[in-house]
């Protein structure tokens, strides 16, 4: 059964990446940031200056681009660009950077940090860790529970959960190495406690300053060796006693946790002129008064047990904390804290990923309740146990066909909401009506049961109007430019008791993309909303350049785009039920992004 699971396991690996990862790149976003003191160091010396690059044709527009991006947000008060990310992940990453570096020399390749070679390091870095991380972690398991349940708790890890994704589709991110660390923290603890070296006390210290330098709230990892074996008031003055006795190896710990820490708080200096830098800014920061812990936890957009639903079976292990009692309390610590702080950060659903990425720091620990689950599992009657077989084997499909449709577009988990994620539950094509409730949240009616309450005249360009000109059929059409937040194209209605019952307001306008707008953010939205005096009481939009040309009948994915062709685009807006006399209904174009596009109409029905 072992050599089956594992073959099973790198199966849907190899399957996985060979049909899903092969097209991916790497350099961009916390990746790139993390990555950039490599080339740096190695190939521009330029940490001084991290934005600027020579000039080179084989090196992407978008790193450009990037570094650009830098250059604009980044200054400290010293004037210079300050990478906000940590070296750590670079440091990890270095022996696969030089040895890339090494065959672009030797074959002669354009050794400029950014090409696939370089790529390809990173990928297999992520790979290594995940691996070796998991190696360790399996090694720690069968010391409190059998093989099999040790064996099974690992595998877990890697198919049910976005570690996966981060491994084979986003590898260069913090979450990998971060993982291998925690499991080899973790494994070294369980060691150190038996042999009680020297060399152990000093990679401890090590490996939990190089944890910190990676992710600084995970500066947490010291309450795993610290509160190791402690489970009730005899293990604590034991626990008490070793550190006594153990003062000298301790200290040593302490100055190796400092180690990793020194490079970056002389990066700091040396460009900021202080040792200690916030480089995230004022405006990247934690609320710890008001954490989205719920939200975090369950919401559809990255919500942790939504995306990764295996996670309930290690909760529910937790209750079984006899089975690693030595762990139990540095896990029932650091869990809820750790789940505090990182959904007390501004951004609480971790854009830029697949699930809620810093939860993967946490894997290494509940793999121990994971795997208390499962050894209890073994042990209940066939029944039972086929049960617990047939959820873990549903979670395990759940999280590897969600990783599928993110990589295929048909998913994007960071702003997704409930009624996309239920409307799609394991569909690999997207509809139309798909598109639309991504955007709105709410699904559309089926409009054969729709009644007509009334139906307004559509506004059109005039002759008249400042930026009307004529498409390539003779006909008028508006030009809306990137000067233009809100283009002439409005519609407001204010609700009447006569009008009656009102449930849909149907918006649509005729459209013409001219350009492709990558950042889903920058999007032309289509706006239904409802005023009361001065509030807002509803509001609602719906993408516009991912709509044009759009039909059931191509293989549609959330953010494709056709330019250059008109297309109408139409969505059913909820109209609330507490709508009374006097209420504004309104209907606009919002051009957020500050783009081009083309109008020919904008029109408004409201239905019942």
């Amino acid at each position: 059964m072992k050599k089956a699971l594992l073959v099973v396991t790198l199966a849907v690996c190899a399957l996985f990446y060979l049909r899903e990862g092969t097209h991916t790149w790497l350099f961009y976003g916390d990746a790139l940031g993390y990555y950039l003191y490599l080339p740096a160091t190695f190939i521009y010396h330029n940490h001084k200056s991290l934005e600027k690059l020579p000039p080179d044709p084989q090196i992407a527009p978008v790193i450009y681009w990037s570094l650009g991006e830098m250059g604009r947000t980044k200054r400290a008060e010293s004037g210079r660009v300050i990478n906000q990310y940590t070296y750590g992940v670079a440091f990890m990453e270095m022996p696969f950077f030089l040895a890339a570096h090494a065959y672009e020399k030797i074959r002669g390749g354009p050794a400029n940090g950014f090409s696939r070679p370089y790529h390809y390091a990173l990928l297999l870095s992520a790979v290594c860790y995940t691996l070796l991380g998991l190696l360790l972690l399996y090694r720690t398991l069968k010391s409190f529970f059998e093989p099999a349940a040790a064996l099974l708790s690992a595998v877990l890890l890697l198919l049910a959960t976005n570690l996966l994704w981060f491994t084979l589709y986003q590898a260069g991110m913090a979450h990998v190495p971060a993982f291998f660390l925690f499991s080899a923290l973790i494994y070294l603890t369980h060691v150190l406690h038996r042999g009680r070296r020297t060399g152990q006390y000093a990679l401890a210290g090590f490996l939990c300053g190089l944890i910190t330098v990676i992710r600084p709230v995970d500066i947490i990892c010291l309450l795993i060796p610290l509160l190791y074996g402690v489970y009730d008031r005899r293990s604590l003055l034991a626990k008490a006693a070793m550190i006594r006795a153990d003062i000298g190896k301790v200290a040593l710990a302490t100055c190796c946790f400092v180690v990793p820490l020194i490079p970056q708080l002389v990066y700091w200096k040396v460009l900021s002129g202080h040792g200690l830098y916030d480089s995230y800014g004022p405006e990247q920061t934690f609320d710890f008064l008001h954490p989205q812990v719920w939200k975090g936890l369950f919401s559809a957009a990255n919500g942790w047990l939504v995306y990764t639903p295996v996670m309930f079976f290690a909760l529910a292990g937790l209750l079984l904390f006899r089975r690693y009692r030595p762990l139990a309390l540095s896990l029932w610590v650091i869990l809820p804290v750790y789940v505090w702080v990182i959904y007390s950060w501004y951004v609480w659903n971790y854009i830029n990923g697949f699930g809620s990425r810093p939860m993967i720091h946490m894997y290494p620990l509940l793999a121990f309740p994971l795997a208390a689950f499962i050894a209890w599992m073994l042990r209940r009657p066939p029944a039972l146990r086929m049960v617990c077989w047939l959820l873990l084997a549903l979670c395990t499909v759940y999280n590897v066909f969600f990783s599928i449709r993110q990589a295929r577009g048909t998913l994007v988990s960071d702003y997704t909401n409930g009624a996309f994620l239920r409307q799609t539950l394991f569909r690999y094509h997207l509809r139309y009506s798909d598109l639309i409730v991504y955007d709105v949240g709410h699904r559309q009616p089926d409009a054969d049961g729709l009644r007509l309450v009334h139906s307004f005249p559509c506004v059109r360009p005039a002759d008249t109007l400042p930026g009307t000109v004529r498409d390539s059929a003779g006909e008028l059409c508006y030009h809306i430019t990137g000067a233009e937040e809100y283009p002439p194209f409005q519609i407001e209605v204010p609700y009447r008791e006569e009008m009656g019952h009102i449930r849909w307001a149907a918006c649509s306008g005729i459209f013409n993309a001219p350009d492709v707008i990558e950042n889903i953010h920058s999007h032309m939205r289509l706006v239904f909303d409802v005023r009361r005096g001065n509030t807002i009481i509803h509001w609602e939009a719906l993408r516009i350049n991912n709509k044009i040309g759009m039909d059931d009948s191509q293989r549609l994915r959330l953010f494709r785009f056709k330019t250059g062709q008109w297309d109408k685009v139409r969505y059913y807006a909820k109209v609330p039920e507490d709508i009374r006399e006097g209420d504004i209904m309104r209907m606009m174009i919002w051009n957020i992004g500050k783009n081009e596009m083309y109008v020919k109409s904008v029109c408004l029905e409201l239905y019942d």
